[in-house]
């Protein structure tokens, strides 16, 4: 009986760490250095005796001219080394070790989580400290047109539109605004302001303008509608001398 694909499994398999792959054009290797690497990932738990040259020479078909000039371009880019390892007789040999490929992988990935960090971690400071300098000046324009100083439950309400409700600060600005021009300076009627503007979709102050100002056209036309009906009723004129 010939070899099966259970016997093929059984010599067991190479694993070639998807990071290499994945930074594999960032590491400048060319394909006979990744073709070495491959094959000393095989013999990773045990490494590779350099006195081995010769055979893995013959394994890659390689003449040892070529396996030489490899080692040593890995070795000159820093991804292979040379260690001492003892063997079954307490004796040292040297071994080759691509400890400096890995290590080599692991400081470019924390180098790039840093750099990922700092770039989040940045802009959400920056992005909270002028929200608050946004919540603070806008607690002094309501104070400003108010003409007082604002309550603790009234800054809590600002301060819940901003931060619960996300309300954009400029519409609740435009919503102030609204709120002024109909003489309501409380901030329930603001509130409602809000709320309607968002039943409707509303998030931009020239979406607000354009929803006010259809508003109060309908308005209008209601109290011309109103008027003209008025004007349009008979009323009977009695002559009460002649009665």
């Amino acid at each position: 009986m010939g070899t099966s694909i259970y016997d093929w499994m059984k010599t067991g398999y190479t694993i070639v760490p998807n990071v290499f792959i994945k930074h594999f054009a960032k590491l400048k290797l060319n394909s006979d250095e990744f073709v070495v690497i491959v094959y000393l990932l095989q013999h990773l738990n045990q490494s590779q005796p350099v006195s081995t040259i010769v055979s893995i020479a013959d394994q890659l078909g390689w003449e040892s001219d070529q396996l030489y000039a490899t080692l040593n371009s890995l070795m000159d880019k820093n991804y292979l080394n040379i260690e001492l390892v003892p063997n079954k007789e307490g004796k040292q040999t040297d071994h080759y070790t691509l400890r400096p490929l890995f290590e080599s992988l692991d400081a470019d990935l924390n180098s790039q989580k840093e750099k990922s960090q700092e770039v989040v971690s940045k802009p959400t400071i920056s992005t909270h400290i002028s929200q608050e300098k946004e919540l603070k000046q806008l607690i002094s324009l309501f104070e400003k047109e108010f003409g007082r100083v604002l309550s603790n439950l009234e800054l809590e309400t600002i301060n819940t539109w901003v931060h619960q409700d996300h309300y954009p600060i400029e519409l609740i600005t435009a919503a102030l605004k609204e709120a002024i021009l109909r003489q309501a300076y409380n901030l329930k009627y603001i509130d409602r302001i809000l709320l309607n503007w968002q039943n409707q979709n509303i998030k931009t102050v020239e979406e607000a303008q354009i929803a006010s100002q259809n508003f109060q056209k309908k308005q209008n036309q209601q109290s011309d509608s109103s008027q003209s009906t008025f004007q349009k009723i008979d009323i009977p004129i009695i002559d009460w001398d002649k009665r």
